[in-house]
Order: structure tokens, then sequence, then C-alpha cells
């Protein structure tokens, strides 16, 4: 079909649909005779599936990145419910702030008048967080969960126990979420569409490889560490997206991947079993070099150039990991 054809069917203007193109939302084939775009049916139900989703206001980004990552959208549409609530309450804030000007204002105002009148309206000036408790709801849960451990989930269909233990492990989280949870929680929700579909979508092939690692590559792993920590360490851009994000998400992150979850995990996903038992290891081993004569300086300038944002005494030493993981982390938060 042709552009024309399209804009008929779906009641969605040309210009618009040259932009869904343009922002890779349908990616029609091109007909090589005359360079003119080829839509098909499949193009045109997504094309109608976008024009449902704008119709609630939602984001374009958020749009792309539910249908790269269906299983995101409840994430997406719970958030868009949200902020559509409180919209919602904040025109009728000012609904009643415009009524109370209206009730009392003279038959003659004159500006003076008018401005003590706004004054006692208390007009609301911006939109409000209204519903800050309800955040985590089931929702917000499960998304979060998914974007902290589904590297580590079978591919396969997971089996009765496991769905059992990955309905406990949410569970868990959404009647009792820890300081740290929530920390975590609050920032992947602030996050911008494109960079949670990353996280949610890039990270086992790196899990993988460190499950991988037999003892000879555990040791050869942990040297690559050193030199990448010795890499981040060197890069000023690099410190300050860690101290920018440590507090919110680098610590307590780690803290949440050894807490009490660890152990549904670990008898969830064989994955995360051979996963953590090698990053332990690695860890340990690059925490004892960093303390060793050679690596002693190497320890101080984290120290000095982290300046207090650093913890890697507790928590398995996880965040050395982190720390040498944080280019590729720098990219995905560009």
């Amino acid at each position: 079909m042709k552009v024309k054809e399209v804009s008929l069917k779906t009641g969605i203007p040309k210009r618009t649909i040259h932009f869904y193109v343009n922002e890779h939302l349908i990616t029609p084939s091109i007909n090589t005779e005359n360079n003119y775009y080829n839509f098909s049916e499949e193009d045109c139900q997504r094309l109608i599936f976008i024009r449902e989703m704008r119709s609630t206001g939602m984001p374009i980004p958020e749009i792309q990145s539910i249908m790269k990552t269906p299983e995101a959208a409840s994430f997406y549409i719970n958030r868009q419910i949200k902020k559509l609530k409180n919209e919602k309450r904040h025109i009728e804030q000012v609904l009643i702030s415009m009524k109370y000007i209206m009730d009392e204002m003279p038959l003659f105002p004159n500006l003076n008048d008018l401005r003590e009148l706004c004054d006692k309206a208390n007009i609301p000036s911006t939109i409000e967080e209204y519903e800050v408790n309800s955040r985590f709801d089931n929702y917000n849960t499960l998304f979060i969960n998914k974007v902290l451990w589904s590297g580590f989930l079978p591919k396969t269909k997971l089996t009765e126990y496991q769905e059992f233990l990955w309905m406990k492990l949410n569970k868990q989280t959404l009647e009792n979420p820890s300081d740290d949870y929530i920390k975590v929680g609050t920032f992947l929700n602030n996050l911008p569409a494109l960079q949670l579909d990353y996280m949610l979508t890039h990270q086992n092939d790196h899990f993988t490889y460190i499950a991988s690692l037999d003892e000879e590559g555990i040791k050869e792993y942990t040297m690559e560490i050193i030199q990448k920590i010795q890499h981040v360490i060197s890069v000023p851009e690099f410190c300050q997206l860690w101290k920018l994000y440590y507090k919110d998400y680098f610590y307590p992150s780690v803290t949440i991947h050894v807490s009490n979850l660890k152990n549904i995990m670990i008898e969830l996903s064989p994955l995360f079993r051979a996963y953590t038992h090698n990053i332990d290891i690695i860890c340990e081993n690059a925490y004892y070099y960093l303390h060793s004569k050679d690596g002693n300086d190497l320890l101080e300038q984290m120290q000095y150039k982290l300046n207090g944002y650093i913890d890697i005494d507790s928590n398995n030493h996880g965040e050395l990991e982190i720390l040498s993981y944080l280019p590729k982390i720098a990219k995905i938060m560009k």
C-alpha cells in the first residue's frame, strides 16, 4: 500500500505517517523502482496501535519501548494513568480556585481586586505528584524486578516452581520494599523510556559471560576488572557520573543483589547461581589485589577521586564490578 492508502485506512495524516517512519516506529519496505514506501498490513496495524496510544497522551519514546519490548507495556500504561490522574487533580484544583475568584469578584473589579483574589484563591502553579504512596503498585514492582533480574531469568517457559519463586519475589518487594529497593525504583521510574528499555534488554550477554568463566577465566577477568577501574577513575566524566548516581542507584542496587532476594534468585535461576558464584570470587580477588602492595596506589586513587562515594568493604565488594562496567552505563545515561 502507498502512504495515501494507509492514511485513508488508519485515519492518520500522511505527514504524521512519514514522521513515524523517520522515528523508526514502523519500517515499511521501499519500492526499488520508484523509491516509494510500500506499507504492509502489519505496518497498518502498528500505526493504528500508535494512534491509539498517542490518543492517551503517551510520549512517542514510551510507545517505541512498548513496541520493542511488549512486556514493559503494563509499566508504561500504568505510569501514564498516574500522570493523567495527577493532571486531572491539578485541573480540578484550578477550577476550584477559579470558581472562588468568580464568586468573590466585585461587580466592577479593578486590578488590585483581582490580584488580591488570586492570592486568596491559592491557584496551583504546577502539577504535583499526588499519588506518591501508591508509586510502588503491582505493575511498578513487576517492572522494577524485571529490570533488576530479567537478565537472569530463563528464556524458556518457567516451570511451576520457578513461577512460584518469581511470584514470591514480586510479592515480597511489593508488600515490604526495602529503602534500597525504593531508591532504585524511584530512580528507574524517572528514567527516560529508551534508557529503561536498554537496561531491560542489554544485560544478559554480560551475565552469561561471567557465569561461563572457568577458574582460569576468573583470574583473567579479575585483572580485566582492575584495568577497567584504572581507566574509569582516570576519566573525570566517569567519576562525576558515578558520584551523581551512587546513592540513588549504584549503592542500593548492589545491596539488593546481596539481600534475601538473592536467595530466591539463586533457587530460581541457574544462570544467577553461576554468575553469583563467579562474580563473588572475582570481586574478592580484586578486593585483595587493591589491598596488596601492587594495588594500594590504585585504591588510594579510587578513594581520592570518588571522594567517599565508594564502599568496597561491604556487599561482597560488588561495587567493584559496577565501577568497572561504568563506561557502558555511561552510554545508556547519555
